[in-house]
Order: C-alpha cells, then structure tokens, then sequence
C-alpha cells in the first residue's frame, strides 16, 4: 500500500513483506513527485513576476495608446483580441457553447467592459502608476465588501493592508491629472 507524505513531498509504501521492488518502486515515485512539486515551485516566482511585469507595464502602454485611440475604440479592439486568441485556445471547449453560455459569457463580458471604461477613463486623467494603485485597490475592498453583502465580518489582518493603502487616497485625487 503506498502512502503519501505531503509534509516531506515523500510517497512510500507500508510494507508488510520487505520485498526490494516494492521499495524501488516506491522510491521511484518519490523521487519523480518530488521533482514534479520542485519544478513547479522553480516556476512559480519567474512566473508570477513576468505577469507583474506584463500587468504593470499594460498601464503604461495603454496610457501611450490613448493618444491615439478613443477609450471605447482601444477596449473594444482589446476585447476582439482576447477573445480570438481565446476562441482559438479553447476550440475543443467549442462543442458546450449554447444560448446559455452565450448570455452569461454576455454579462461577464459587459460588466467587465465596464469597468475597463471606467479604469480607461481614469487614465486619461492620471498616471499610470495611480491609475494601477487604485486599480489594485479593490483587492483590499474585497472582504469589506463581502462583509456588506454576505455579512462574512473580515478578519483582524484584512485591515493591515487596508490602512496604509487607504491614506493616499484623497491626496491622489486631489490631485488628478498632475
């Protein structure tokens, strides 16, 4: 019977008969998952801080864009991207599509336009940097807002990144467009 150890990423085998395959096999496994968990975690930080990078460096570029394109020209060109190279992804995902899925993908996609106008707007009138510190500032507002509409009361620590995120607030729109 193997048995995992998911603390020390170990696979081993309760042995009743001590018979050398069992535990060559055993080790096998252990040695192939502990590869498998490390390589993912080697990925793990390149990955994330290439999507930081891209993130942040979006706000510059549409900033530049803006010059030249209108707000609802430059999201809607965005969104017609996206969702070709997502179409084309996901063409084995094509065979679920329905009316169904088609209204609900219409919804999502509506809201979220939404908020990418009110976010492209905001840019027009600000920096990038702003813009994507206030962009980011609903992450803090999440478990407020749950709290509101789920009466989930947020833990002591959602308040730690709330206060000091919270402060510059005023000071950036005061200043808006400077």
């Amino acid at each position: 019977m193997l048995k995992i150890d998911r603390k020390y990423n170990k696979i081993y085998a309760a042995v009743n008969n001590k018979s050398f395959e069992r535990i060559i096999v055993c080790s096998t496994l252990a040695a192939i998952t502990y590869m498998s968990i490390n390589k993912k975690k080697i990925l793990a930080i390149p990955a994330m801080l290439l999507t930081t990078i891209i993130w942040g460096i979006s706000f510059v570029v549409m900033k530049n864009s803006l010059d030249s394109f209108m707000p609802a020209q430059l999201i809607s060109l965005r969104f017609a991207i996206a969702s070709l190279v997502l179409a084309l992804l996901f063409i084995k995902e094509w065979k679920y599509f329905n009316l169904k899925v088609l209204f609900h993908g219409f919804l999502i996609g509506l809201f979220t336009f939404i908020a990418y106008m009110f976010q492209t707007y905001g840019l027009n009138m600000t920096t990038p940097g702003k813009n994507a510190f206030l962009t980011t500032f609903y992450c803090v507002l999440v478990p407020f807002v749950s709290w509101a509409v789920n009466k989930q009361k947020p833990k002591k620590t959602n308040l730690i990144p709330f206060l000091p995120q919270n402060r510059p607030i005023p000071n950036m729109i005061s200043s808006a467009g400077h």
